[in-house]
C-alpha cells in the first residue's frame, strides 16, 4: 500500500508520494519504491503510481520512461489530453510485453483464478457455519441450499453492477466463449468435491465472467496526472484505475478529476491510504463515522418493533400494528438522515471550509511542506500501530506550476548524483544529440 497527496491551488500543484512498497503478500516492506514522476521532460506535467507497481508485469517505472522518450516535446492543450495520449500508448505500442495475446490471457487467466478462489472461501465459511450451528448432521441437500444461497446473493449483486465502462454485455459472452472451459477446469480443481450441481458450476461461471468486467481487482493500480497541459493556466488533475487488459481493451476508468477554476479555488485529494487525510479535512476518522452510521441504522431498524410491542401491551386497541410500525420507521428514517445532515454541515463548515480557505491562498513551497506533512501523517499512525507500515520511507515532493514546470523539492535516488554527471546530460538530450543543461 502506499499514500499520496496532491495540494492544488490557483498558483501550483503540490504532488507527494512515500516509498514503501510491499512485497510477497504483505510478508516484507522495502522503503525504495518510486512512485512519483515527471511525464514530459518538457512541459509541466507530473504523474504518480499507487496500488500495483506493474501493468501486465511491466514494471509502470518502466512504462512511464518509455513513453517519455516517445512524448519527447509534444505538447497538449490539457491535461486529461496527455492522460488519453498516455493511455492510448499503453493500449497501442510496439512492445511485445505489453500487447501480446499471450500476456492478456496469462492475465486473465490470473483473475479467474482468484475469483475462484475468492467464491470457494465465501462459500466454505457459509457451510462451516451451517454445520456448526447445527446439532444434528448436515445433508448433502442442505449444504448444496447454502452453496446455492451465497451464489444467489453474488449473482443479484452482479446483476445490480453496471460493467466498467469500457465492456457490455457481448465481451461477457467474449469472455465465455474464450475461457469457458478454463473456468470450468479451475472451478472443479478448486472446489473438488463440493460440487453439489451442474447449476452451481453454470452459476459461478456466470460470476466469473461478470466480476472480470464489473469488478476491479487488488491488482489494481491507481495512476495519476497532474500539471498543466499548453492551453491551462490553472493546474488539472485525472486519476485512473487501472487492471490488465481483456478482450483486448485495457480494464480502466477515471477515479477523480479535479480542474482549479471559477468553482474550485484549491483542493487536498488524496490516494490509496487516505483514512488520516480525511480525519485532518473531516474532524473525524472515516472508520469511527461508518461504525456511527451503521449502529444508528441498526438501532433504528428494531426501534419500531419494540415500541409496537409495547404499545399492544399497554393499549387494548391500537390499530394496525404494521401501518404504525411503517410510519414510526418513516419518522425515524427522517431523524437518523436529520443528523447525518448536521453532522457533514458541522464537518464541512469547522474543518473542512477553514482548511481548503488557506490551501487556496498556499504560495509554492508551503504548498510542498503540506503535501509532505500529509504523507508524513499516515506513515506517522502506520508507524505507532500494530498494523504494518505499509505506508513510510523517504517522501518524494515535486511542485508543478505554469512558469517554472515540475520543480522536485524533495528526491531520493538510488545512486549518487556526483558519481553520474552523464545521467544528468542524457536526461535533457534533445533529439539532435545535444545535450541541454538542467
Amino acid at each position: 500500500m502506499t499514500a499520496e497527496i496532491c495540494v492544488m491551488n490557483t498558483m501550483g500543484i503540490a504532488m507527494a508520494a512515500d516509498s514503501a512498497v510491499t512485497i510477497g503478500r504483505g510478508r516484507k516492506i522495502y522503503n525504495s519504491a518510486n512512485k512519483l514522476f515527471s511525464l514530459s521532460k518538457f512541459h509541466p506535467v507530473g504523474i504518480m503510481i499507487y496500488g500495483s507497481a506493474e501493468f501486465l508485469r511491466v514494471p509502470w517505472e518502466t512504462i512511464i520512461k518509455v513513453y517519455r522518450q516517445k512524448l519527447g516535446e509534444k505538447n497538449f492543450g490539457t491535461v486529461e489530453q496527455f492522460a488519453l495520449n498516455f493511455l492510448e500508448f499503453i493500449k497501442s505500442n510496439e512492445y511485445v510485453e505489453l500487447t501480446s495475446q499471450n500476456e492478456e490471457s496469462k492475465f486473465t487467466l490470473h483473475q479467474i483464478d482468484e475469483i475462484v478462489s475468492s467464491s470457494f472461501e465465501i462459500i466454505l465459511e457459509g457451510l462451516k457455519e451451517k454445520v456448526n450451528k447445527s446439532d444434528e448432521e448436515t445433508s448433502e441437500e442442505e449444504l448444496k441450499a447454502v452453496a446455492n444461497k451465497f451464489l444467489d446473493e453474488m449473482l443479484v449483486e452482479l446483476d445490480n453492477t453496471e460493467f466498467i465502462n469500457c465492456y457490455g454485455d457481448e465481451d461477457f459472452r467474449t469472455v465465455l466463449e474464450t475461457y469457458g472451459d478454463e473456468i470450468e477446469h479451475i472451478i472443479l480443481q478448486t472446489f473438488e468435491n463440493m460440487i453439489f450441481s451442474d447449476d452451481l458450476v453454470t452459476n459461478l461461471k456466470y460470476i466469473v465472467a461478470s466480476t472480470l468486467l464489473k469488478k476491479f481487482s487488488e491488482s489494481t493500480s491507481g495512476v495519476v496526472i497532474a500539471g498543466f497541459g499548453e492551453n491551462e493556466l490553472y493546474p488539472a488533475l485525472i486519476a485512473y484505475d487501472i487492471d490488465g487488459r481483456i478482450n483486448g481493451k485495457v480494464k480502466l476508468q477515471i477515479n477523480k478529476q479535479k480542474i482549479v477554476g471559477k468553482d474550485l479555488t484549491g483542493a487536498i485529494v488524496p490516494f490509496a491510504q487516505d483514512d488520516m487525510v480525511h480525519t485532518f479535512l473531516r474532524g473525524i476518522n472515516p472508520e469511527i463515522e461508518k461504525i456511527t452510521s451503521n449502529y444508528l441504522s441498526h438501532i433504528f431498524s428494531g426501534l419500531s418493533g419494540v415500541i409496537v410491542d409495547n404499545l399492544k401491551s399497554e393499549l387494548k386497541d391500537i390499530g394496525n400494528s404494521a401501518d404504525i410500525k411503517i410510519k414510526i420507521d418513516e419518522g425515524l428514517e427522517k431523524i437518523r438522515n436529520e443528523y447525518e445532515r448536521v453532522l457533514n454541515e458541522y464537518k464541512y463548515e469547522n474543518f473542512t471550509i477553514p482548511t481548503l480557505s488557506i490551501v487556496n491562498s498556499l504560495p509554492k513551497d508551503e504548498l510542498a511542506e503540506m503535501a509532505e506533512s500529509l504523507v508524513n501523517l499516515t506513515s506517522f499512525k502506520r508507524r505507532v500501530s500494530s498494523s504494518l507500515e505499509t505506508v513510510g520511507g523517504p517522501v518524494d515532493v515535486a511542485v508543478i506550476t505554469k512558469g517554472d514546470g515540475l520543480v522536485w523539492i524533495k528526491r531520493k535516488h538510488y545512486f549518487s548524483r556526483e558519481l553520474n554527471n552523464n545521467f544528468h546530460q542524457n536526461y535533457f538530450r534533445r533529439d539532435n544529440n545535444e545535450p541541454v543543461a538542467p
